[in-house]
């Protein structure tokens, strides 16, 4: 059984929910993963406090990802759970940057952190060129 939560504490009230819960559903059953996330938009000050408090790199990024799984989830099992947290306002910053909708870039940025609970990362260029055609499949097409 899948669990998604969205929670909205940005200020940007254009964000819903209901388009974010689907993808995120469709993501997970096409990994066959079962369990629980939470994706939540945060204004960009709060963003900066999780970096620096979780990263220990100073100022904001666009998206962060926090597994609750205390060892690497095993496929079809339900302790697959974690935390996306996303700034609302560097995606509203990036998508006008990348030239793309916000509901792109909101897509782009869901489908990222729940690649990295995936245990997906982007350290290589190969790990890279890998995440970003996954997101693209996501950005780009629609399912159910």
């Amino acid at each position: 059984m899948l669990h998604i939560n969205v929670e909205n504490i940005s200020s940007d009230s254009r964000i819903a929910s209901s388009p974010i819960k689907r993808l995120t559903r469709r993501i997970l059953r096409d990994f066959n993963e079962k369990g629980e996330v939470n994706i939540i938009f945060v204004p960009d000050k709060y963003m900066r406090g999780l970096n620096r408090r979780y990263t220990r790199r100073k100022g904001s990024t666009d998206v962060l990802a926090f597994s609750f799984a205390e060892e690497k989830p095993v496929k079809g099992e339900q302790n697959f759970s974690g935390e996306v947290y996303i700034s609302a306002e560097k995606a509203r910053i990036q998508s006008k940057s990348y030239q793309v909708t916000f509901e792109e870039e909101l897509k782009r940025l869901v489908t990222h952190g729940i690649l990295h609970l995936l245990g997906y990362d982007h350290k290589s260029k190969k790990d890279r060129e890998e995440m970003r055609k996954i997101e693209e499949k996501y950005i780009f097409t629609k399912g159910k």
